[in-house]
């Protein structure tokens, strides 16, 4: 069993990808993945595709649990869980354009606005769906490792 599985209090089968991640990796994966998340969530911008993240989504939520369980600034911790979470905005198969409010000209005149909505509301509502769903199972993976 690698040292990040003690540490995360897990078997090798509660992961599918063995990592072994020394705490200088995790703070990499986690910085990288920060400036990614500053530049990419902004108003208006919900979900993004997985493609866009600077390392696999598992390696970041590994780097993530791994920091928390070693980590006892509160501002800090507060910090990685809101990271840990933020990962639900990136699906896959979402592709090369960001999927939000800021698809929509807003500024657009009535019928443009309204015909917008019509064309590409669905996708919205669908993607807003699957952000909602995931941001629910990320928390509650983190309420499960006793890291909430």
């Amino acid at each position: 069993m690698h040292l990040l599985d003690k540490i995360l209090g897990r078997s090798k089968s509660d992961h599918p990808i063995p990592v072994t991640m020394t705490v200088a990796t995790a703070t990499k994966i986690v910085r990288e993945y920060g400036t990614v998340l500053m530049s990419e969530t902004r108003p208006g911008r919900y979900v993004t595709d997985v493609r866009n993240l600077p390392h696999p989504k598992e390696y970041i939520k590994q780097a993530h649990i791994l920091l928390l369980r070693l980590n006892t600034d509160p501002k800090e911790r507060e910090a990685l869980k809101i990271g840990y979470i933020s990962l639900a905005n990136w699906q896959e198969g979402v592709g090369d354009r960001p999927i939000g409010l800021d698809m929509f000209d807003l500024n657009a005149d009535p019928i443009g606005l309204v015909t917008q909505i019509a064309t590409h509301g669905g996708i919205l509502v669908k993607w807003l769906g699957v952000l909602q769903d995931e941001t629910k199972a990320l928390k509650s993976e983190l309420q499960e490792l006793g890291l909430w």
